[in-house]
């Protein structure tokens, strides 16, 4: 009975991570219209983080998860200034461009 009270829990502290990696692709994708693979890697990144400072440095877990989350926060914000908010940019300056281009062409044409 432990066995199985064991392997429910696990599967539940699992299924909580995942869903909420999900929820964070939803929310990125949602409000800012990019696909962000980096929470997988993040959160791998912080999983193993707090293992190593749980372990080798004797942190306390609750301390060690406050620490991951706001480096990983610091690592999410210099990931979204190199590269996505360079992927946003560039795509909003190509549509800026195409409708630059339309209005252009219908100012300069005359049907006759």
């Amino acid at each position: 009975m432990d066995f199985l009270l064991a392997n429910l829990v696990d599967g539940l502290l699992i299924g909580f991570i995942y869903g909420i990696a999900a929820m964070g692709l939803t929310l990125i994708f949602g409000v800012m219209d990019v696909i962000n693979l980096a929470h997988g890697p993040i959160i791998a990144l912080g999983m193993f983080s707090i293992y190593l400072l749980t372990t080798a440095l004797g942190l306390h877990p609750y301390i060690a998860l406050i620490l991951v989350v706001v480096l990983g926060l610091l690592l999410g914000i210099v990931i979204y200034a190199i590269a996505v908010q360079r992927v946003t940019e560039q795509f909003f300056q190509d549509y800026a461009e195409i409708f630059r281009h339309i209005r252009k062409h219908l100012h300069t044409t005359h049907p006759e």
